[in-house]
């Protein structure tokens, strides 16, 4: 299997990929040889969370918020 990077499309040498729970990544600081930026830069979160409103409810689940 060969990892990407989100970048620029360039393959990963295995030697710098990490495995945890059977998922192959690559760290969030990682220079790709090929373009010189970040290969999998950590996703930008919301900026605000979801207010609650009357007769609704805020569920977390599997780390997301959702207004029910």
């Amino acid at each position: 299997m060969v990892e990407f990077c989100v970048q620029c499309g360039g393959s990963l040498p295995k030697g710098d990929l990490t495995v945890r729970n059977r998922e192959i990544f690559t760290s969030p600081d990682y220079v790709c040889p090929h373009c010189r930026k970040l290969a999998n830069p950590k996703k930008v979160e919301a900026a605000e969370p979801p207010e609650p409103a009357p007769g609704k409810d805020l569920v977390f689940r599997q780390g997301k918020i959702i207004v029910e």
